[in-house]
């Protein structure tokens, strides 16, 4: 199997998280019960209350006649009735709006029954001289020729009556959400009953009628439906999964651009003509218009208007109250107006769609996605609240302009935030990963100070870069005359002893300890100084150590650094040997026989040091291990100084005597020009510089 390259993974994760974000619009699709989808229904609710108050136009030929507290106080005073009020009350309303001119009238009041108790009415027309309540209403509906009343269920019906009577029976189902505290934002535009009956909503109708359409010419599909308008065009109304209407609710109930009439002004009109004729009905008009009701216009102020009928009273059997997106408490009569309003002025809401919702999350997800991994995480923060800002207002913006419903949480948190936190998660994962893997490649070979800053860096060049730098090789001289003396000594004190098998062995051993302890006590000494000047310990070649300044973090005066460390590794390795030369004196007073006393070996440090720019970076593999090391021209010149400089002397190149010049002028002042001499792999002469430090070192600076 093959291993999954760590670049790969942020994409990866990327990826993932936009196709996990696809999956919310189907869950949402198939499961709308949900918590995500419930406070996206939130957001859709305030922008349709922005719209509302935005008094976006409206139809002006819709008109209201509402059952409010002035009408059931009026029947109740004047016709001595109450509600449910005996048919012919509504008999008279219906006269009344013929002789007006409403071009369509819909009751929003059931008529599942007659009800013949109610008395007789005087017959205005026949022989008979009276007839029953219901049988006036019924041949007010059937003379007027346009009235519809409501049908709450097509499987109950209103009266045989009163349907054959009215022009058509509309529905007055609504979708409710059920996640979303009952909120209506949507009715059925059609119902099909068990027995094949379609009913078209009241709203519907209303508009169709004003509008001239023929809704039996109308064609209906999943997706939405087809009217044929009367000038001859076509009025597309989209439908939901559901086959569901979104209604644009941008009129109140007691909204100012909708004609008002209460219901017992219109009882009043039409008993006052009755009695007096039209002369009454201008008194009576004149005496409303007195009242307050301004708004009756004319001598038949309905004129040419739809008119919904139904009731604004509330906490009695009239109360027909319910939520909506504009508020927890609205009478729902206003819901026909709104339905049809939507259908005249062709204000429908449309959803962009599962497909649409998820290119939109794909896009978002990727913008999303680079942004975090090309961004600080400070900064990525900052563009996350700009990007959700701009979703927001875009949604808004469409809403209010196009009427398209774009969803903002899906979008959010699905194409925003979850491809974000995937990210940040992982970068805080890796990052973690990536300081223990900095901690392992150079604790033991930069100071803490120095990793430190590696580990606070938002972003370093490891992996290969070009770099101005300082290189430093010390060899410890006299190691290899050391490792022979050690071994002849070895190899006669064993013959001398008559040592064999494993306690030769054994003997051999201690020696080899003895000689890596003295090499590792030079080199340690050396590494310590390096670390302390904040060098990088490249590496151990044997009895010498290679280090740099420059890199991995940037230092301007690396040049300076590097010699100041190379004179004070000679001032250590000095003072070691003076110490170990009294500690030689000493064994030698505490031992009689000279001959059998083991002395400390003194050992010296050849230094060379170059500067220039060099490759530096990370090399070896992920399976095995790295090692942060450089190379290049500059840093071969310096291994050359170094075999060049002998015993106890600093030898530097030319680029680092004009880095010393540069910003330590003061120690290049006491550098020592040698004669050009020519180095392996070099063609030309190479000019160089020795670094003095014992006088500096006697003078005890």
């Amino acid at each position: 199997m093959t291993k999954l390259r760590p670049k790969n993974t942020p994409l990866l994760i990327a990826v993932g998280a936009i196709i996990l974000a696809c999956v919310l619009p189907i869950v949402s699709y198939y499961f709308p019960n949900n918590f995500l989808n419930s406070v996206e229904l939130r957001t859709y609710d305030w922008r349709m209350r922005q719209a509302a108050n935005a008094d976006a136009a409206a139809s002006t030929n819709l008109a209201a006649c509402y059952i409010d507290l002035k009408s059931v106080d009026w029947f109740k005073e004047t016709l001595k009735v109450r509600f449910p009020y005996p048919r012919k009350v509504h008999g008279l309303i219906t006269r009344e709006l013929g002789y007006e001119g409403a071009t369509a009238v819909a009751f929003d009041v059931m008529f599942n029954e007659e009800f013949p108790m109610d008395g007789l009415v005087e017959a205005d027309y026949g022989p008979l001289g009276a007839e029953g309540s219901d049988q006036f209403f019924a041949r007010q509906m059937k003379e007027a020729g346009n009235v519809f009343i409501a049908e709450g269920n097509v499987d109950d019906p209103p009266d045989p009556l009163f349907a054959d009577a009215a022009k058509n029976v509309g529905s007055i189902l609504t979708q409710e959400e059920h996640s979303d505290c009952n909120v209506v934002r949507r009715i059925r535009p059609v119902v099909v009953g068990k027995d094949g009956r379609s009913r078209w909503n009241l709203g519907v109708l209303l508009a169709a009628s004003e509008l001239g359409i023929d809704l039996k010419k109308a064609t209906i599909t999943k997706r939405g439906i087809t009217f044929p308008d009367a000038p001859g065009g076509q009025r597309y109304l989209p439908l939901d999964r559901d086959g569901s209407m979104l209604i644009d609710w941008n009129l109140k109930a007691d909204d100012s651009r909708v004609l008002q009439v209460p219901y017992f002004a219109l009882a009043f009109l039409d008993l006052m003509r009755q009695a007096s004729g039209e002369q009454g009905h201008r008194e009576a008009l004149g005496e409303l218009r007195t009242a307050g009701f301004t708004n009756l216009v004319g001598d038949r102020p309905l004129h040419g208007k739809v008119c919904i009928i139904g009731s604004t009273v509330e906490g009695n059997n009239l109360s027909d109250i319910g939520a909506t997106p504009l508020s927890k408490n609205t009478f729902l009569v206003s819901t026909y107006l709104n339905v049809a309003n939507t259908i005249i002025m062709n204000r429908f809401i449309r959803q962009i769609g599962p497909f649409g919702e998820a290119s939109y999350l794909i896009i978002l997800g990727m913008l999303a996605s680079w942004i975090t991994w090309r961004t600080k995480v400070g900064w990525g923060a900052v563009w996350m609240v700009a990007l959700v800002t701009v979703v927001i207002l875009a949604a808004m913006i469409a809403f209010l302009s196009q009427h398209v419903w774009l969803p903002v949480v899906d979008p959010v948190v699905g194409g925003l935030l979850l491809p974000y936190l995937s990210l940040v998660s992982y970068r805080v994962a890796f990052g973690e990963n990536e300081q223990r893997r900095i901690k392992q490649v150079f604790k033991r070979v930069v100071s803490p100070d120095v990793v430190n800053e590696l580990l606070a860096a938002e972003r370093l060049s490891l992996g290969g870069a070009r770099r101005n730098i300082s290189v430093f090789f010390a060899d410890v001289r006299g190691f290899t005359e050391m490792t022979d003396s050690t071994h002849a000594r070895a190899g006669q004190y064993v013959k001398d002893h008559n040592l064999i098998g494993a306690e030769a062995d054994a003997y051999f051993d201690h020696n080899a300890r003895e000689v890596l302890a003295t090499v590792n006590l030079y080199l340690g000494t050396i590494a310590d100084i390096i670390k302390k000047h904040e060098g990088t310990l490249d590496k151990y070649i044997g009895d010498c150590v290679m280090a740099f300044w420059g890199a991995p973090l940037t230092q301007e005066q690396h040049a300076v650094a590097c010699v100041r460390t190379a004179i004070e590794a000679q001032r250590a390795i000095y003072k070691l040997n003076v110490e170990r030369a009294a500690e030689n004196e000493r064994r030698k007073a505490e031992s009689p026989p000279p001959d059998e006393v083991e002395l400390l070996p003194l050992l010296t440090l050849g230094t060379g040091i170059n500067s220039g720019i060099a490759t530096v970076g990370l090399m070896g593999s992920e399976e095995h291990t790295f090692n942060y090391t450089i190379f290049g021209r500059e840093v071969n010149l310096a291994s050359r100084l170094e075999s060049f400089s002998g015993r106890g002397r600093i030898i530097i190149g030319a680029n680092t005597y004009a880095d010393l010049q540069k910003f330590a002028p003061e120690l290049a002042a006491t550098c020592v020009r040698q004669e050009a001499s020519r180095f392996k792999g070099f063609r030309e002469e190479i000019v160089t510089y020795e670094v003095p430090w014992k006088t500096a070192t006697k003078s005890g600076s």
